[in-house]
């Protein structure tokens, strides 16, 4: 380039402790809904069983699909339907090209 950036910004540099001590109010926390905390054991108690169901099958039972194939399973037989697959597309981070000013 043959202009110099020019920088308006004041820069100060961090001239304080490195681990400053938490502050009072980022220690408070608001105790969870009982919905949500029974939802939470159900599920955590439901994933217990079926890794269990899964490491007991790849020991015992001869050709176990693996865990994703095996869980897939598992949720066909229970009639779930299958989410979607996901798809992923990496976006420019500006919406300019190079050559725009």
């Amino acid at each position: 380039m043959s202009d110099p950036i020019v920088c308006d910004s004041f820069i100060a540099n961090y001239d304080g402790p490195k681990k400053p001590p938490m502050t009072v109010e980022a220690t408070y926390s608001v105790p969870l809904s009982e919905e949500i905390v029974e939802i939470t054991e159900v599920s955590i108690q439901r994933a217990k069983e079926l890794d269990f169901l899964f490491m007991k099958d790849i020991i015992h039972t001869p050709n176990t699909a693996e865990f994703n194939g095996y869980n897939t399973r598992l949720c066909r037989q229970a009639g779930m339907s299958l989410a979607p697959a996901t798809t992923v597309k990496y976006m420019p981070l500006i919406d300019m090209t190079p050559s725009d000013l």
